[in-house]
């Protein structure tokens, strides 16, 4: 009796090993398209974001300031914008967001988000207030703004039918002793879901929330933290410049910079890393359960991602250059940073 225990025993050990899923990420290798060949009287001046509607590439640029739209081929099918605070004027661009044929731009220093069609025409201008951090034109047309700071009970990001409808807010607030070190702290990046919920990312904090129709949050998680990455330092220090006068730097990086959804329903959130001196990303792949699947190494350092169509698009920042469009396919065979 006891032989045959045992061996119940170890059939039982052997079979529950055999239905435990792998929990190892799955590494993917980032195969490079290439940047987004623009020509060359064609620059990005400060790019703040980017996103990806059918075959246009639309970039919102703070230092136009206005929004550029691209075809895949790099050529530049429209630009509009200019310094101001009157129709197609902007002065503090921080986001775009691209849904049936509207692109809507926010501009944190106007308090308002200004909406175009596919020919750069302008459809509306809506006063949604200051300041605005992260931004999304959700699935039924309503705006989500990240506020930088607390909004109702601990929210950080306010939902708006249009100038002066409330829906709701949600989010993780959490207080800072310096305006500058708060407003880090709490800003935001989001993706849209699809089925009208929306993911949000916390770029300093490396928290994800997924937030459902409702804007409850139905999951979160945590961002696995770089290796080089203090979770005491400082976001700030004040400085004092040539002329005497006090300054503020910021001097703690971000866990990570950008979050987006691919075609599978995966949630894709680049992870900054930094080494010997070098920038790169890491993006890091999630089923909507916070099980990390899929992780690729891209070999410079994205502000922003974008998906549509099977690719990757990032915005990209190397020091002493202008931004770029990276293009990515994801594909089996790479090798994880992790």
């Amino acid at each position: 009796m006891t032989s045959y225990r045992v061996l119940l025993a170890l059939a039982l050990t052997a079979a529950c090993a055999a239905e435990k899923p792998n929990n190892e990420p799955i590494s993917l290798h980032a195969r490079s398209l290439g940047p987004l060949p623009l020509k060359e009287d064609v620059v990005l001046f400060d790019a703040r974001d980017i996103a990806v509607l059918d075959s246009t590439v639309y970039v919102a640029d703070a230092g136009l300031p206005g929004i550029q739209a691209f075809a895949l081929d790099g050529r530049r099918r429209w630009a509009v914008g200019r310094k101001g605070g009157g129709p197609l004027e902007f002065r503090a661009i921080v986001g775009i967001s691209v849904l049936d044929g509207r692109i809507a731009v926010a501009d944190s220093r106007n308090g308002r988000v200004t909406i175009v069609d596919r020919q750069g025409a302008l459809v509306a201008d809506v006063d949604v207030g200051s300041p605005i951090g992260g931004f999304l034109l959700d699935n039924s047309g309503r705006f989500h703004l990240g506020r930088h700071r607390q909004i109702g009970t601990g929210g950080t990001v306010q939902v708006l039918r249009d100038a002066t409808d409330e829906v709701g807010r949600y989010g993780r607030y959490e207080a800072r002793d310096h305006s500058v070190a708060l407003a880090l702290h709490n800003g935001v990046a989001l993706a849209r879901g699809d089925h009208g919920d929306v993911w949000v990312l916390y770029p300093f904090r490396g928290l994800v929330l997924h937030v459902n129709t409702k804007l409850e949050v139905a999951q979160e998680w945590l961002v696995p933290l770089p290796e080089e990455f203090d979770p005491e330092a400082p976001y700030v220090r004040e400085m004092e410049s040539p002329q005497g006068a006090m300054t503020v730097a910021i001097v703690r990086a971000q866990v990570a910079s950008d979050i987006a959804m691919d075609d599978r329903g995966h949630v894709l959130v680049a992870r900054s890393l930094a080494e010997n001196g070098t920038l790169s990303t890491q993006l890091l792949i999630y089923d909507q359960d916070g099980r990390l699947r899929e992780v690729a190494s891209l070999p410079v350092r994205a502000k922003k991602i974008a998906w549509s169509r099977d690719t990757l698009y990032t915005l990209d920042q190397r020091y002493g250059e202008p931004p770029s469009i990276g293009r990515y396919v994801l594909g089996p065979g790479g090798a994880s940073s992790r």
